[in-house]
């Protein structure tokens, strides 16, 4: 190794000593010599030959090298080389790096398929990624060759409908559309074959060149799949004007499907114009569905903001449950100048507290910041001004009586209420949202008060890299939250809800970079006790002991407890089974810390009848997985139902069985019997 960099530093090519390095059992040798290649491809006399056999190699991170060695050689012997990795296994930073070297490499690639070069039989998974990767309009330059006049298979095998979407011209677009309406497609493959031709029209402006106003026939089709995806097409095409009266009907019937209605307003809102605004407005009016009038109140409401005002905030009024509030809060705000409207459209008094405190929260996260609307919400619902102030010295004396006031146990209960939503946007070892930072450590690297600070007021301690994106976009809308990727074509958000966002990059107006997504005064209902609680519980993660994350290869420590549900025997003297929870977690939360081995004798029950379920989950990117005798370690996080094959219907309260196994309280509940254990602490396992 010593020889080989002395060699790169004085610029001294020994082929003998690279061929040694390259014949290395150590893979990192094997790595530095593709690595010394990669900067002396001038003196090999066939360079593709010799990156193409460490690509056939063993080690990954050898094939790594190679690919972007492989970039500076560009030939379309290169281009075949790179993409035959993906006959080898995959992972994000190979592929990452054949992205990178089949965009360097896509003009001889293109070239040798429009001269036949290239064969594309056997080669129709690398054809397929190829495609994907390169920019759409030298994608385009070859897609038509290859697909000719032929019809696409009917049930739509391989990528050539999403490749069409993404690259096709206005001839492949429409040849399309046409077997689309032709029947020519299954229900699966018209689904597909439609959100395609969505997916042009909204990216690249792109759409079939006649025979737009057949999309009608697909209204009334079969499918009501196909049905909302046609729906949601005439939308996105907007200058059919004439569909208006049928989609009106379709969103204000009562026996229309959920997704079918809401793609039926969403074309609506994307169509806009008088027409659409005339038929939105009976929708509103309270003699419709609760439904029908949100949905319509939020469509009418991006096409004509003055009329929608007062008919949003009935709206508000009558919806009783806060999170149905909260979602139509952001909803509405989404929109540029709806805090304005809204704030004048309010009740000088009389305004439901809850609904109000609902909009005081949203006004106050993603980076907003609407003092207009909160002083409206504020006196309209009679609640008390929420601009508290703390000053440093008060922030202290909190932090101080944390530790001998808080309890770390009842603040998990708090943290995990849903109407705080801290689930939604954080993650406790893996589990959890991707909006705000993770926590699994947090109690560790942050004093506490800067954890108070921090939820008292968000905007003054944002972790780099979670400053929300506030877009503005040609449609009226303001949008913020986390980015998450983008490219020439779309930027991706993830907003408060958790959710992503797709945005057109040619639907964004203006771009700015806001504040916390976080809202203020996200405790104010909290009595004092539950903010000391919840302030411990935050501060104790991370740490050595029971809120810790302490697990290492081959065993576990820490404390675990368990909750254990029995289930009824197949027979009355066998001994119940169990299923495994942790207090309070609901079953997509489950973090179970074991070690590399739990043997089946130590779970209670028949060995022989597992009747049953039991689902795991652990802490982190690695989750265990049941397999017939013990538990072992899995890549992916998966839930699996073991049940004999003969179990009979579930029980009624009064056969369940009443006897826990040894060393478990009971404690009865109607409907079924609940015990909890305390395991303690687990010796170290070989």
């Amino acid at each position: 190794m010593e020889a080989l960099w002395l060699n790169e530093a004085i610029g001294v090519f020994d082929l003998g000593l690279i061929k040694h390095v390259l014949e290395s059992q150590d893979y990192r040798l094997r790595v530095a010599g593709a690595r010394y290649l990669e900067n002396n491809i001038l003196p090999l006399d066939n360079p593709t030959a010799e990156f193409g056999r460490l690509i056939a190699g063993g080690s990954p991170r050898v094939r790594l090298e190679a690919l972007r060695a492989l970039a500076k050689i560009p030939s379309a012997k290169s281009a075949e080389l790179a993409l035959g990795v993906l006959d080898k296994p995959m992972d994000l930073f190979l592929d990452y790096a054949l992205w990178l070297t089949i965009n360097d490499l896509v003009d001889p690639w293109i070239a040798a398929i429009k001269s036949g070069e290239w064969k594309i039989e056997g080669h129709e998974k690398q054809l397929e990624y190829g495609l994907k990767a390169i920019e759409p309009a030298k994608a385009s330059a070859v897609l038509g060759r290859l697909l000719g006049d032929k019809p696409l298979a009917r049930e739509g095998s391989g990528a050539w409908i999403e490749l069409i979407g993404r690259a096709g011209a206005a001839k492949e677009l429409q040849q399309l559309f046409d077997q689309v309406l032709a029947n020519g497609f299954d229900e699966s493959a018209s689904v597909r074959a439609l959100a395609a031709l969505n997916e042009a029209s909204r990216l690249r402006n792109a759409k079939p060149a006649s025979g737009l106003e057949n999309l009608a026939k697909l209204f009334t089709g079969p499918g009501e799949k196909v049905r909302a995806e046609a729906v949601r097409l005439a939308g996105t095409w907007k200058d059919l004007k004439q569909f208006l009266p049928r989609l009106v009907s379709i969103a204000g019937a009562p026996e229309t499907p959920a997704s079918l209605r809401q793609a039926a307003f969403d074309s609506l809102r994307e169509t806009g114009g008088q027409g659409a605004i005339d038929g939105l407005l009976p929708l509103c009016e309270a003699d419709q569905p609760l439904e029908i009038r949100q949905k319509a109140a939020l469509a009418l409401a991006a096409l004509d903001l003055n009329k929608a005002a007062p008919l949003a905030v009935a709206v508000l009024v009558a919806t009783p449950n806060e999170n149905d509030s909260m979602e139509l809060w952001r909803a509405l705000l989404n929109l540029k100048g709806a805090a304005t409207s809204l704030s004048r459209a309010l009740p000088a008094s009389g305004f439901p507290a809850p609904t109000a405190r609902a909009g005081l929260r949203v006004a106050r996260e993603g980076g907003r910041n609407e003092p207009e609307l909160v002083l409206a919400l504020t006196r309209s619902a009679g609640l008390e001004d929420a601009g508290l102030t703390l000053t440093p010295a008060e922030i202290q004396q909190i932090a101080a009586s944390v530790a001998s006031q808080g309890d770390p146990a009842r603040g998990e209960k708090v943290f995990r209420r849903t109407e705080l939503g801290c689930l939604t946007c954080h993650a406790i070892g893996g589990v959890g949202g991707k909006v705000g930072p993770d926590l699994t450590s947090i109690g560790a690297s942050a004093p506490v008060d800067y954890l108070v600070e921090s939820i008292f007021y968000p905007n003054r301690k944002i972790k780099e890299g979670y400053n929300a994106v506030v877009l503005e976009t040609q449609d009226g809308q303001e949008l913020s939250g986390i980015l998450v990727r983008e490219n020439n074509e779309q930027l991706v958000i993830r907003d408060v809800s958790n959710r992503e966002v797709a945005v057109p990059s040619n639907n964004v107006r203006n771009r700015t970079m806001g504040g916390s997504l976080m809202p203020s005064g996200l405790i104010d209902n909290l009595s004092s006790q539950e903010r000391a609680d919840l302030f411990r519980f935050l501060s104790e993660l991370g740490k050595p002991g029971p809120f810790g994350r302490t697990i290492r290869p081959g065993w576990n420590s820490g404390r675990r407890f368990e909750q254990w549900r029995l289930a009824v025997g197949l027979f009355a003297r066998e001994r119940p089974v169990v299923e495994r929870r942790h207090p309070g977690h609901d079953e997509a939360e489950q973090v179970r810390r074991v070690g590399r081995h739990f043997p089946r004798r130590k779970i209670p029950g028949d060995r022989r009848r597992q009747n049953a379920f039991q689902t795991v989950r652990r802490a982190g990117r690695r989750s265990l997985d049941r397999r017939q005798t013990d538990w072992r370690r899995s890549g992916t996080q998966r839930s699996i139902e073991r049940r004999h094959p003969h179990r009979p219907p579930a029980p009624g309260p009064d056969e369940i069985a009443r006897t826990p196994p040894a060393g478990i309280t009971r404690r009865d509940v109607p409907g079924q019997l609940i015990v909890t254990k305390s395991v303690g602490e687990r010796p170290r396992e070989p």
